[in-house]
């Protein structure tokens, strides 16, 4: 298994420690620093990473929290540091000098926590979108059922048949009729002014 490792320490210790994680079976991939961590091309999918936390740089740190399993390695680790890393998504905040056995053991962990909220906040977009997109189906059809006269029914069969014609999302369709709502709007208030 492969691990990203982001250390700013002597060349000696991250050595040792890439030695160390090698034997317990991790492919390790020693990195320039976050900014690397980003780039699917030196780190791939979800590969886990471990990285010295220097509180310089939250913003990029979150980012790469955010798209893989992130272990943070702290000189001195306390509770209002690991609130702060688990705000800004990392899987967990370890002491440095602690036995880099027990957090490589851990990893399989972390990385389980990471996929379950990354899941977590999938579901959570995707149903945001589909409210989103039944709100704009609706106002589509209220806007056909008003201009053409027609019933709910009617203007929703209308929406659905203009958007099967085009070989589109009905969702997308309505949108389409809402902005060309907008468009009409603009034009008949620009008349009468």
């Amino acid at each position: 298994m492969i691990l990203g490792l982001v250390l700013r320490q002597p060349a000696q210790t991250v050595l040792a420690q890439h030695d160390y994680l090698a034997n317990l079976g991790w492919q390790v991939k020693p990195l320039s620093g976050l900014e690397e961590a980003l780039d699917p091309d030196s780190l791939p999918g979800s590969t886990p990473l471990v990285a010295e936390w220097l509180d310089d740089g939250d913003e990029m740190l979150a980012r790469v929290c955010h798209h893989r399993p992130t272990v943070l390695l702290s000189r001195a680790p306390c509770p209002e540091k690991a609130q702060q890393a688990m705000g800004i998504g990392a899987s967990a905040l370890l002491d440095m000098s602690a036995d880099p056995a027990w957090w490589a053991a851990s990893l399989p962990l972390w990385m389980a926590q990471h996929a379950e909220r990354r899941a977590a906040r999938q579901r959570d977009h995707e149903q945001r979108q589909a409210i989103a997109d039944a709100r704009s189906i609706s106002a589509a059809v209220g806007l056909i059922a008003e201009r053409a006269h027609l019933s709910i029914d009617q203007a929703f069969a209308q929406l659905r048949s203009t958007a099967r014609s085009q070989r589109r999302r009905l969702e997308l369709a309505a949108a389409d009729e809402i902005a060309a709502h907008r468009r009409r709007v603009v034009v008949q208030a620009s008349d009468g002014s």
